[in-house]
């Protein structure tokens, strides 16, 4: 015998557990996360759903504590570790050990006096090398050292100003 009555199917209900609690990353002291309170800002999505991510990096980047961890930081970074992404040739030059390490800070500790240094140099006979010449005699006399961070400063204006001029015509494409 068959039963007139059909069976019941119940809904089926959908269980979503919560997300686990992400947890906070402890930071050193004195870091650049802790001086610009990176555990301060929200989850990075929350922040775009909200528009408020640029509010929140420019709060950050108003902090003295922030701005001087920020410089600590970058001062000791080699400048071809910053330099374009494909330059690999120039990058590899990080990894030769010197007695006096090129870092941001030694390059741009005194542009001023650097440029005075090497144009004193250019204006000694000893020091306008021809062809293929070299005497490592003359680095000190010749401010061997000035001319590097000489020409590493005028490199890193002029990257700034490709950026510049990039972003520019970017945004006038975009506005167009």
């Amino acid at each position: 015998m068959v039963s007139s009555s059909s069976p019941t199917i119940e809904p089926a209900e959908t269980v979503v557990d919560p997300p686990p609690d992400q947890s906070r990353l402890d930071f050193p002291p004195g870091s650049v996360e802790e001086a610009c309170g990176l555990l301060e800002f929200p989850l990075y999505w929350d922040a775009i759903e909200a528009g408020t991510s640029s509010q929140l990096m420019s709060k950050a980047l108003d902090s003295v504590e922030c701005q001087i961890a920020l410089e600590n930081h970058v001062k000791t970074i080699h400048p071809y570790l910053w330099a374009n992404a494909d330059d690999y040739q120039n990058r590899a030059a990080t990894f030769i050990l010197v007695d006096e390490p090129l870092t941001f800070e030694r390059i741009f500790a005194d542009p001023a006096g650097d440029l005075l240094r090497v144009e004193g140099a250019l204006s000694r006979p000893e020091c306008l090398l021809k062809g293929d010449e070299s005497n490592w005699e003359l680095k000190e006399i010749c401010h061997a050292g000035s001319f590097l961070n000489y020409a590493l400063v005028n490199h890193a204006r002029a990257q700034a100003r490709t950026l510049r001029t990039s972003n520019v015509v970017a945004f006038n494409k975009l506005a167009s």
